[in-house]
């Protein structure tokens, strides 16, 4: 073995025996420092919900579950297939001031794309379900306190309930 290698290797293992190891007071500290971070960690909350068509044609919401995971959600500005009918969430607080909105694609009123299979064209359809599961994801906050549910159908923007979270 070369003696630069020799040399190397026996700083490298004097070094490793004679480091200093942690004393518990350090431990310690580390595992407040860590658990104060998991405590103050962003979460993602899902929440699942039903939505019925009635036979007087009003639309209907219930809660069904909710999950919470850690993590931090993208801004992200989603994509209305349809334009014309979505639902709208308004989350609010205890005074019942909207802390922020969003709309997505109604599940009552599915847009689906496919392909012509003469010609090979996209074309799209809507169409009408009597029930559907509708799927909410956004960043938790101990603010909100329930969801105000909006469907809007052309250009009717109706008011379908208020969810408690």
């Amino acid at each position: 073995m070369k003696p630069i290698y020799c040399f190397a290797l026996m700083m490298f293992l004097l070094n490793a025996c004679a480091a200093k190891k942690p004393a518990a007071a350090d431990v310690a500290i580390a595992l407040k420092q860590e658990n104060a971070a998991s405590e103050s960690a962003p979460e993602i909350v899902c929440a699942f919900f039903t939505m019925e068509q009635g036979e007087d044609g009003k639309s209907t919401i219930l809660f069904n579950s909710k999950s919470i995971s850690k993590g931090r959600l993208k801004d992200a500005n989603p994509y209305l297939r349809n334009p014309n009918r979505f639902v709208k969430a308004d989350f609010v607080n205890e005074a019942n001031e909207v802390l922020f909105s969003m709309k997505l694609d109604h599940p009552l009123y599915p847009t689906f794309e496919y392909a012509e299979e003469q010609n090979g064209q996209l074309q799209t359809r809507t169409v009408t379900k009597e029930k559907a599961t509708l799927m909410i994801r956004y960043q938790n906050d101990s603010r909100i306190k329930a969801v105000i549910f909006s469907e809007q159908i052309d250009t009717h923007l109706i008011t379908i309930g208020t969810v408690d979270l």
